[in-house]
């Protein structure tokens, strides 16, 4: 199939305005895509931060209280009469210190379940294994207000593999406040957090302090938050076990699922960022059921993670995609239509020229329509155009000029022909009498002859003048002019 040149000339630019709007769109949306994923990923991990420190505001009023509940404890025991009077002066400070003490503290402090001291038996010897150790723990246990005293851990179970004195000895080992796994307290019955701390006095160690707290209202406080449509956040220890999240049923009996549980998973992108970054992004599993995760740590050592779809948090980009894509398709649909017209108006004089030299090859040179009436004259095809019907009329006029010269010449013919006939008519009278004479001339003889002689050439010359037009005149048959 032949192609017209506007059908040409409108593909050619459809298609380099199309190739444009693609390359210029995906540059657009390229650079839209890193900007919006750049800005959406640190929203993210905003978001997580922000959390972090919201739900930390809980655990540093509690190390608050807690440091300041040790520095009052140091500075009213007697290191001296401790070290040398040992039991008798545990007990001393126990009823004159440190009971009104913790009370106090107790009573004037919202938020907490119970705040407590339990001095070390490696500085009582004289307890017997059936005894309670020496300090104070006072404890509001139905949360209504009313603070009462509870009894102290026996002195026999004061060893360090025991897992229910964990909270006791891990911050010994460590030196340093650790906050505690969720748990059930078998004293309380509610679940709860504990942070502990050594109390150490000359490099002694006196005894573990620590504050219970109850953990609903941080699960609470971590089931509320909302990211997006189906956005949540969760919470990891310091040993990146889960300790709070929505899709994870959580243990009550001391034993959690670990983030190192879902290694080859889609969690093992998180565990990556987290071995390796305070707070940051990790992307987690492939396609629609792509995930990302912004996380920060809390200033106890808790780690905030936030998930959420990448859909989700992308949709502001994955609009700019549907607004580009949107602008690309309007753009090759108004490249076509100007295509289309700026083919028509670039092919028209090419067409029209095309057509006037096709006309001219098949000898048509008549002049039916006036093409410079068409076109543009001042442009480059219009002036073609313009030269063209020049040299049309030159033509037309020319072969209008040697038709007409045709037809003189074939009444020229005709009458010397008539005249070649009188001729010879004559010639042959002449002859004749020439021959009847009794005595005939040489001299008229010969004049015959040679008359006879150009009678003949004059003849053939007329044969060569008639064949001549004929061939002149079938040429000019061929030519269609006006």
């Amino acid at each position: 199939m032949k192609w017209k040149i506007s059908s040409k000339i409108m593909v050619a630019i459809m298609i380099s305005s199309a190739a444009l709007a693609a390359i210029i769109g995906s540059i657009a949306l390229f650079q839209a895509s890193n900007v919006i994923e750049k800005s959406a990923l640190n929203n993210l991990q905003a978001i997580a931060k922000s959390y972090a420190k919201e739900f930390s505001i809980t655990t540093v009023k509690v190390e608050s209280v807690l440091d300041s509940y040790i520095a009052s404890i140091t500075s009213t025991i007697d290191y001296q009469a401790l070290k040398e009077e040992k039991d008798e002066y545990a007990f001393k400070f126990q009823e004159e210190e440190l009971l009104p003490l913790t009370k106090k503290f107790a009573e004037n402090t919202e938020g907490i379940l119970g705040i407590y001291l339990d001095i070390d038996p490696a500085i009582t010897p004289n307890l017997r294994e059936d005894q309670s150790v020496y300090g104070a723990w006072y404890l509001d246990k139905y949360l209504d207000g009313t603070i009462v005293r509870e009894p102290m851990e026996l002195k026999k179970n004061f060893y360090p593999s025991n897992k229910e004195l964990q909270w006791y000895y891990d911050p010994i080992m460590k030196n340093s406040g650790v906050w505690s796994k969720p748990y059930k307290d078998i004293y309380t019955d509610h679940y709860m957090i504990s942070y502990n701390k050594p109390v150490y006095m000359k490099n002694t160690l006196i005894g573990v302090a620590g504050i219970d707290i109850i953990f609903e209202d941080i699960i609470s406080m971590v089931e509320s938050v909302t990211v997006f449509e189906s956005g949540y956040a969760f919470l990891l220890n310091e040993d990146l076990d889960f300790i709070v999240h929505p899709e994870i049923e959580m243990s009550v009996d001391r034993e959690y699922k670990n983030l190192s549980d879902f290694e080859g998973t889609a969690y093992a992108p998180l565990a990556k960022e987290i071995s390796k970054n305070h707070s940051g992004i990790a992307e987690m599993g492939q396609g629609y059921n792509k995930k990302l995760a912004g996380f920060a740590h809390m200033d106890n050592g808790y780690l905030v993670v936030i998930e959420v779809n990448a859909l989700e948090i992308l949709e502001d980009l994955n609009k700019v995609r549907s607004i580009i894509d949107a602008i690309i398709l309007v753009g090759i649909l108004v490249s076509a239509i100007a295509a289309y017209t700026l083919g028509k108006f670039i092919s028209k004089p090419v067409e029209r020229l095309g057509k006037m030299i096709k006309r001219m090859m098949h000898y048509d040179f008549s002049s039916e329509i006036d093409d410079t009436q068409l076109v543009n004259i001042h442009s480059d095809s219009g002036r073609m155009i313009k030269e063209l019907s020049k040299l049309r009329e030159s033509v037309n006029h020319a072969i209008t000029k040697i038709r007409d010269n045709s037809s003189k010449m074939h009444v020229s013919e005709e009458k010397i022909e008539k005249l070649m006939e009188n001729s010879k008519a004559l010639l042959e009278k002449i002859e004749l009498l020439y021959h009847m004479e009794s005595t005939p001339n040489s001299t008229i003889s010969k004049d015959i002859e040679q008359q006879k002689i150009l009678i003949l050439e004059i003849e053939t010359l007329v044969k060569d003048i008639k064949t001549l037009n004929e061939e002149n005149t079938k040429i000019a048959d061929l030519f269609k002019i006006d």
